[in-house]
């Protein structure tokens, strides 16, 4: 039965099945999703900084030449690494955003993966 729809309708069905209402809104809800593990992944990152040097990125910043305890050259790499996963959080953050103003979201993140597993226990 598959082998007979092209591409574009077996997609669209799948994606139907899945409960999304179009493509488009199935590309939204994927592109949100996969936004949000790499703002997990940038928020991690910014913890380790927090926990290392015990302070925010604006007190490090302000600090930075009164932190003896670790060498020069690994407090600037990790002063370039903490502003750039800061920066890229709050880009990432404010995609988000406006990809969730634009129109509702179909459903949560968990209603989601629940029914792609559902479906792919039918599947086989």
């Amino acid at each position: 039965r598959f082998y007979n729809l092209s591409m574009n309708a077996l997609l669209e069905n799948t994606i139907k099945e899945l409960g999304f209402p179009s493509l488009e809104e199935f590309a939204k809800h994927q592109a949100i999703a996969i936004l949000t593990q790499k703002i997990l992944t940038y928020q991690k990152e910014i913890e380790k900084y927090i926990s290392k040097y015990g302070m925010n990125y604006s007190e490090f910043s302000e600090r930075h030449s009164e932190i003896s305890h670790i060498d020069m050259l690994e407090k600037e790499d990790d002063q370039m690494d903490w502003e750039i996963a800061l920066h890229s959080l709050h880009s990432l953050q404010k995609k988000v955003n406006s990809l969730k103003e634009d129109g509702d979201i179909p459903m949560n993140e968990r209603d989601y993966r629940k029914r792609i597993e559902d479906y792919i226990l039918n599947v086989r």
